[in-house]
């Protein structure tokens, strides 16, 4: 038994399948499934019940717990030993949640290759809770999203995002109509209760601007119809543009996405909605230098990313209404 035991076999539970591990392995099925075979007689059990998809047996369950304990540590000893050598080498893999990889991800890897050429930089998007499996099962080093803190992780505040509830103006102006009624108006406060009738673009219910778009209507007892949903809040964003309906996304989102021509055809309100976007790493094993030097770049810069281009225009208090011929 050696290294290479444990990590064939990892393979093949996480593939359930001999030929899709071999092919991540770079080797023959033939070869790989002789290993394993040789595993089984080494330890004198069956790892594996041989049918499709591949089933793991109780002594099989055992042994994946030893094999990935072995594997991460055997994984820490190297980043240590490199740090020791100060070699700094490597691959490090970032998780992030869906769509903020664009927004601010890349001057900060950017500036992270240009102090560090020698690391690899690997970027899996996925859903916070997505991440957080990944980065207890060692899939990934460190995760950035809304994610509380929780058994087998630390976490550290990154940055605190606002979301802007946007539509087009024209829509915007149908609304303030729609409410004033046959009244004339001179200005108009926000209120959630314009959005009673407001056709709304929704994030899944796994992403956090769906999830608070969704808690804010229903603080506020709203059930706006509902025209799309997608985990992808940049397509929300351009459905938006085009006029389909409202959307909840964060600001940084919307600057990253949008012309300066696309923003001064969107009227931008503040609903005060602010999350904490953290980084997460795993509370045991070792601490790499490789996570330590990229949080501090990031943390260095992101103020800067954050605030790219003019602020944008925001309806915070109230709208100026001279005569209802303007809104039409």
């Amino acid at each position: 038994m050696n290294l290479s035991s444990f990590e064939y076999f990892i393979e093949v539970e996480k593939h359930r399948s001999f030929s899709k591990a071999a092919e991540t392995l770079h080797i023959s099925q033939q070869a790989l499934s002789s290993h394993i075979s040789s595993l089984e007689k080494e330890l004198g059990c069956t790892l594996f019940v041989r049918h499709i998809p591949l089933e793991l047996t109780y002594a099989g369950e055992h042994f994946l717990s030893y094999a990935s304990s072995f594997s991460n540590m055997y994984t820490d000893m190297l980043k240590e030993f490199q740090d020791i050598s100060a070699e700094h080498v490597g691959r490090l893999k970032i998780g992030i949640t869906h769509t903020r990889g664009k927004a601010i991800l890349p001057d900060i890897i950017t500036e992270f290759q240009n102090k560090h050429p020698r690391y690899e930089v690997e970027i899996v998007e996925s859903t916070s809770e997505f991440l957080v499996k990944k980065l207890l099962d060692h899939e990934i080093d460190i995760a950035i999203g809304y994610i509380d803190k929780q058994d087998g992780i630390r976490t550290e505040l990154f940055y605190d995002e606002e979301l802007l509830l946007m539509m087009p103006n024209r829509m915007f102006q149908n609304l303030l109509l729609e409410k004033a009624g046959s009244q004339e108006i001179s200005s108009y406060r926000f209120a959630p209760s314009l959005l009673e009738n407001c056709p709304m673009l929704m994030g899944s219910r796994d992403d956090m601007s769906g999830i608070l778009t969704r808690r804010y209507l229903k603080k506020n007892k709203l059930e706006p119809p509902i025209k799309a949903m997608a985990e992808n809040i940049e397509t929300l964003i351009m459905l938006c543009v085009k006029g389909v309906g409202a959307c909840m996304a964060p600001e940084s989102l919307i600057k990253a996405t949008l012309s300066s021509q696309q923003l001064d055809q969107m009227a931008i309100i503040a609903p005060d909605l602010h999350t904490p976007v953290s980084f997460a790493v795993r509370e045991e094993g070792y601490q790499w230098f490789a996570i330590d030097e990229f949080k501090k770049i990031a943390m260095e810069n992101i103020a800067e990313i954050t605030n790219l281009g003019s602020p944008i225009k925001r309806y915070n208090d109230s709208v100026p209404v001279t005569g209802r011929t303007e809104l039409i």
